[in-house]
């Protein structure tokens, strides 16, 4: 018989800060599972069904009982170690007991003798004591929420299922218990206390000792009936356990031993000289149960538990070739007066825009030498052309500007081979340079027409435009200027 579950498709991988391992099983409230803390402690995790976490009025009640629960130190019951009944869904943590329930134990191996029960009625009422003692109320105590483990019983789910009666179960007509289990007025409606864990104790030890409930079988309404109206059927009981259980299973609360005196009873019940019984001393023998019980018990103990399954891998964006590095922009600088060796050319590149050598006269206009040029830049004084300081080439285009780079890099540029000018920028910057020489030429040779010793004839009068109509009679000159040299096709 497997001890572990294998998680489902719907199974959570992660409730809070533990990892989900298997299975465990399934109760009233909702899925029980294995799981582990991140320090790697066993844990078993219950979490809430969805249509009870719904309800306001069950949120608050379970958070009640679980504060109250997370009290509870007692060496038979299993404490509460984390919950959050806010979450989503919610949920509470409880120390694992690596065993089986006492119902799989009778259901499989037959009732036991009558030490042993005592034994384990000894056990199960000082957990009660202890949950008692903070004021949480089981209200669900049976053979599914004892568990068996090789020193002693452990009593789970206490201080939950008071939860529940405020749910939408209740309001549909569904008893929140176990049929056989619970007390009259419990299920009467009536005020539910530590007397109600009694009934219950006593139910168990009769279930124990004989395989079947003190209200026999049945359907739960029939199991119900006879709870509240009829008396338990104790006949198959030994006579060392029937006046304790049937104590216990009185129908007035107030009739029933409290918690305290029922240990002392089951402690001393079947002792040779009437004073104490090494009942509770059991635990820390193998005999404390039936020899086939106990085999199983430690079956399941030495089963290792499973393997806390890796994180499921997020998506993450598929890799992406990297990118070619931007080369830097250089930084632009200024020609000094000795920098005139050219920059080399790289093979295969066009030469637009390269320095020249030196004593080569270049097509374009390169960086001031060490004497500045004398550039043609006419005046209105006469023939003499008077120097104009040159400026610096531009030493990159400028889209602003329409200008290109002329000017050679300096030696030892790293990145000379990548600041060559496109041809496109290039031949823009040419075409405006040339088109702003030709209209300057014009307009010097239009202005110094009328200038002394030009070899013009002045009039006094302004030159009519060539375009004008002629005033005089057919032959008359009407305009002319000196073009101080040859004259293109279109000297406009």
């Amino acid at each position: 018989m497997a001890v572990f579950e294998v998680l489902e498709p719907g199974d959570p991988q992660q409730v809070g800060r533990y990892r989900i391992v298997a299975r465990l099983g399934a109760g009233g409230m909702g899925q029980v599972y294995l799981a582990r803390s991140p320090g790697g402690r066993a844990v078993a995790v219950k979490t809430v069904r969805p249509e009870l976490a719904r309800e306001v009025d069950f949120r608050r009640r379970f958070a009640r009982e679980v504060t109250a629960a997370r009290r509870v130190n007692g060496a038979f019951t299993a404490g509460v170690v984390d919950a959050d009944p806010d979450g989503s869904p919610a949920w509470l943590a409880t120390v694992y007991v690596p065993g089986v329930s006492l119902g799989e134990a009778v259901a499989g191996h037959g009732p036991w003798p009558v030490r042993p029960v005592l034994a384990l009625g000894a056990g199960l009422a000082e957990a009660l004591e202890a949950i008692h003692a903070v004021g949480v109320v089981h209200r669900d105590l049976k053979p599914s929420n004892i568990l068996l483990a090789a020193d002693g019983p452990r009593v789970i789910d206490f201080g939950i299922s008071v939860a529940s009666e405020a749910s939408v179960l209740t309001h549909t007509g569904v008893t929140i218990g176990t049929p056989g289990f619970m007390s009259p007025e419990q299920l009467t409606g009536q005020e539910v206390g530590s007397a109600s864990d009694v009934f219950a104790l006593g139910a168990v030890l009769a279930y124990t000792a004989t395989g079947v409930g003190p209200f026999g079988t049945g359907t739960p309404h029939a199991l119900h009936y006879r709870a509240v109206h009829e008396p338990p059927n104790l006949d198959h009981l030994p006579p060392e356990l029937r006046e304790v259980v049937a104590a216990c299973l009185a129908k007035d609360p107030e009739q029933r031993p409290i918690v305290a005196d029922l240990l002392d009873q089951l402690a001393t019940t079947g002792s040779a000289d009437g004073a104490t019984a090494a009942a509770t001393l059991l635990f820390t023998e193998p005999g404390w149960m039936p020899e086939q019980i106990a085999r199983l018990v430690q079956a399941h103990t030495s089963t290792a538990l499973p393997c806390t399954p890796p994180p499921t891998p997020s998506a993450s964006p598929p890799d992406m070739p990297p990118s070619a590095p931007t080369p830097p922009t250089p930084p632009v600088v200024a020609p000094t007066p000795d920098s005139s060796t050219p920059a080399p050319t790289p093979s295969g590149a066009l030469p637009l825009l390269s320095a020249q050598p030196p004593n080569t006269q270049p097509a374009l206009p390169a960086a001031p030498p060490s004497a500045p040029e004398m550039h043609q830049a006419p005046t209105r004084t006469g023939k003499h052309l008077h120097p104009v300081p040159p400026q610096a080439a531009p030493t990159q285009f400028d889209p602003a500007k329409g200008t290109a780079d002329l000017a050679p890099l300096p030696h030892g540029d790293p990145s000379r081979h990548q600041r060559r000018i496109p041809r496109r920028r290039a031949l823009l910057g040419l075409a405006g340079t040339a088109l702003t020489a030709g209209a300057g030429f014009a307009g010097w040779k239009i202005l110094t027409s009328d200038a002394p010793g030009t070899g013009s004839r002045p009039t006094g009068k302004t030159s009519p435009s060539p375009t004008a109509s002629p005033t005089g009679p057919p032959g008359t000159q009407l305009w002319k200027f000196p073009t101080g040299g040859a004259v293109g096709s279109s000297p406009a």
